[in-house]
């Protein structure tokens, strides 16, 4: 879908069902939005996806949540960070927060996936978050915070 229809979705659900509006929007993978207009380069149309997105969340008063992958250099390693954004790294500088996904094979093996807090727009540190991960049922279960 396009941005537009996406906000013309939300505007009808917050004028028909929710009308005290939505707190939170969430896009199943963004890059895989059709862009209102085309671009030279595909990274450019992204970050004008990412930044819709913001401006979207900024409109509604919500949070708006969407996924992004990282580059094939990122692959094994113990931490994701903003440099391993793949296509783009504008997305990383438009999001207020960003959180890697990090599981290295042993870990994999022990059932331990980490959040690691990439970015923080309205705070500080970058804190790693442990949780046991249960693959078949995607779920994380807490751990402990290092």
């Amino acid at each position: 879908p396009q941005m537009s229809e996406l906000r013309n979705f939300i505007t009808k659900i917050v004028t028909t069902k929710f009308k005290h509006g939505v707190d939170l929007v969430i896009v199943d993978y963004a890059d895989l939005m059709a862009p209102e207009r085309k671009f030279k380069e595909k990274r450019f149309e992204l970050a004008e996806l990412y930044a819709s997105l913001r401006r979207l969340g900024n409109e509604f008063k919500c949070a708006v949540w969407t996924a992004s992958q990282s580059t094939r250099q990122s692959i094994g390693k113990s931490r994701i960070g903003l440099i391993d954004f793949a296509e783009d790294i504008q997305k990383a500088a438009i999001a207020d927060l960003v959180m890697g996904l990090c599981q290295t094979p042993e870990e994999e093996t022990e059932g331990i996936m980490r959040i690691f807090l990439a970015k923080n727009r309205r705070g500080s540190g970058k804190p790693t978050l442990r949780f046991k991960f249960t693959p078949n049922k995607m779920l994380l279960s807490p751990w402990s915070i290092q």
